[in-house]
């Protein structure tokens, strides 16, 4: 029979510093018992552990790295049901407990609103085609209720034949809430805008038809007058009301403005006319 021992010893190693070795014994015995012979194997380990160490090293930080951003990392294999790795963002996120089991189909079905889930199939079937994704989804949380979260993931095949899928996901309820409410003061300040431009139409409307009235008044009187001061007072009428039956239309090109709905049109005029009509009211 054969009986062995392992231990592992250092010593020192010049310029190359501390070297490590692992020692197995092994005592070959007799059938009475007795070692008859001992065989000793001796391996130098120093670049195996170094590079565990590097390892363990490495992995550490990169876990510091991915904890440190806003944003949630996970990472899964087409070679495993469960990610092979979720962060701890990703968790708080949708409130999951910190150890597995997972569901096979993604942490996010756990907590998806069901009018978002055909966002989530949509995102699987990229994943599967190997083609980027992004989606925006709403989601059930525990203990904070409705959020919103953005997913982005990246496919990649390793050389061995895996397929990863390496994902982000970032909570963008506040941004959402945000877009809402611009939308909503963007949609009152439009329905503000369309009822001041209909009350402007109504009340240029309004003004126009009894302002037609008092010019068909006073060309009537005008017409039954011979008395030249009588008829340059109603004349110098019939030109105000002209003018404001003008500022009325400038009201209403304003409405048609902002309504896109404004045409411009051509109209010919003599200069001496106008200059005649101001300063016959500038003169009375």
């Amino acid at each position: 029979s054969t009986g062995s021992v392992e231990h592992e010893f250092s010593c020192p190693g010049g310029a190359d510093g501390e070297r490590l070795f692992s020692a197995r014994h092994v005592a070959v015995r007799n059938r009475l018992g007795r070692p008859t012979v001992l065989i000793c194997q001796l391996r130098d380990i120093t670049q195996q552990r170094r590079d565990a160490q590097q390892l363990r090293e490495s992995e550490e930080r990169y876990r510091e790295l991915v904890e440190a951003i806003d944003e949630g990392v996970f990472v899964t294999s087409n070679r495993s049901a469960e990610p092979s790795y979720v962060g701890a963002r990703v968790l708080d996120m949708l409130g999951l407990p910190g150890q597995p089991p997972w569901p096979a189909d993604g942490l996010l079905s756990l907590r998806v609103l069901e009018q978002d889930r055909p966002l989530l199939a949509r995102q699987r079937d990229l994943e599967r085609q190997g083609s980027a994704s992004d989606v925006t989804l709403r989601i059930h949380h525990p203990v904070h209720g409705l959020r919103w979260l953005r997913q982005r993931t990246r496919v990649r095949q390793l050389p061995g034949g895996e397929v990863r899928v390496y994902g982000l996901l970032d909570d963008v309820t506040e941004e959402r809430e945000r877009e809402l409410q611009l939308q909503t003061a963007r949609d009152a300040a439009e329905s503000a805008s369309r009822a001041k431009s209909q009350f402007m139409a109504t009340m240029s409307h309004e003004i126009r038809t009894p302002m037609n009235g008092i010019l068909g008044m006073t060309d009537l009187v005008l017409r039954h007058t011979d008395d030249p001061k009588t008829r340059e007072q109603l004349g110098k009428v019939i030109q105000s009301s002209h003018h404001l039956l003008a500022v009325i239309n400038n009201i209403l090109d304003l409405s048609k403005i902002e309504a896109d709905r404004l045409a411009l049109e051509t109209v010919s005029f003599r200069f001496s006319d106008v200059l005649e009509s101001l300063f016959s009211l500038l003169g009375q």
